[in-house]
């Protein structure tokens, strides 16, 4: 069973998506869940890594978006993991794209979980997506937790209170707060 703290649970087999990543209104809604658990709201800040990630910010929620996946005329001949594998394979790139009912595209690949063997994420330059740094997206939950929904005061040495508490070095140098502050002002409730 997956340990990724980023990783969703709910969603249907054989899916493995990790929500905490890749979609904006299951983060604004599980936030206030590690409110109160600030030791497990770090292991879930360390679980989102990787350097470039896509964020979904339409509206289909986790369960939706999994659903559809598997349910995917394209999909519905591979969801064995043998099937999936040679399915994703045919194309050289071990790699598939499907676009979903609101147009968003979602790239498919084989997991590492043998009951999730189908790890999705949002495409690259998809339709409700934008990209973004993990470590921004850290940073922005950090600050959320810290400091709340509605402070939008995005001083400096707020953000800095909310880098050192996800182990990042304070901004100066090369280090700018433009890609954090615009994830902060997608974690906002009056978006929803």
């Amino acid at each position: 069973m997956p340990t990724d703290f980023s990783f969703d649970y709910e969603v249907p087999l054989p899916v493995c998506f990790c929500s905490w990543k890749h979609h904006l209104k299951y983060i604004v809604d599980n936030i206030p869940a590690f409110e109160e658990r600030v030791i497990n709201a770090q292991q879930l800040l360390e679980s989102i890594n990787g350097t470039l990630l896509d964020m979904y910010v339409g509206n289909l929620t986790p369960n939706e978006i999994a659903g559809e996946v598997v349910n995917h005329s394209l999909l519905r001949k591979h969801l064995t993991k043998d099937s999936f594998t040679y399915w994703i394979s045919q194309n050289g790139t071990n790699y598939r794209c499907l676009t979903l009912s609101d147009e968003s595209r979602w790239v498919l690949r084989l997991g590492y979980f043998p009951d999730r063997f189908i790890h999705i994420h949002p495409g690259r330059n998809s339709v409700n997506t934008f990209r973004f740094r993990s470590s921004n997206l850290r940073v922005a939950i950090a600050y959320r937790l810290l400091f709340g929904w509605n402070q939008t005061n995005y001083s400096s040495s707020l953000l800095n209170r909310a880098r050192c508490f996800v182990k990042l070095p304070p901004l100066g140098g090369t280090i700018e707060s433009k890609g954090t502050v615009k994830i902060l002002n997608y974690l906002n409730v009056k978006n929803f």
